[in-house]
């Protein structure tokens, strides 16, 4: 359902495209809860553990922008550090203070 995501962005901005995309959705949902149909797509979502496909669609297209440079924003990511540079645990040292009188 998310393939091509980024290429028409713009329909989920339409509350006529998002609904469709939503109805769908929502019957996968109801099979995955094995749910009655007359759920709503919210609590469809929720008993199934999946997102709303609107987020995940503004996710992938925010996650493409960033990648290829198309969005000036001056959001910092965090990336992943290399194996070498991880915290060892045992040169990590943590003082506990008690205030016994």
């Amino acid at each position: 359902m998310t393939y091509g995501a980024p290429v028409w962005e713009g329909a989920i901005t339409k509350n006529k495209y998002l609904q469709k995309l939503q109805s769908a959705q929502r019957l996968i949902n109801i099979k995955i809860a094995k749910a009655y149909r007359t759920i709503s797509f919210e609590a469809s979502c929720v008993i199934a553990g999946v997102p709303s496909i609107g987020l995940v669609i503004d996710g992938k297209v925010q996650f493409y922008k960033r990648k290829h440079g198309l969005e000036n924003s001056n959001i910092i990511c965090d990336m992943p550090l290399p194996v070498h540079k991880w915290p060892n645990p045992a040169l990590q040292v943590t003082i506990m203070e008690t205030n016994e009188a």
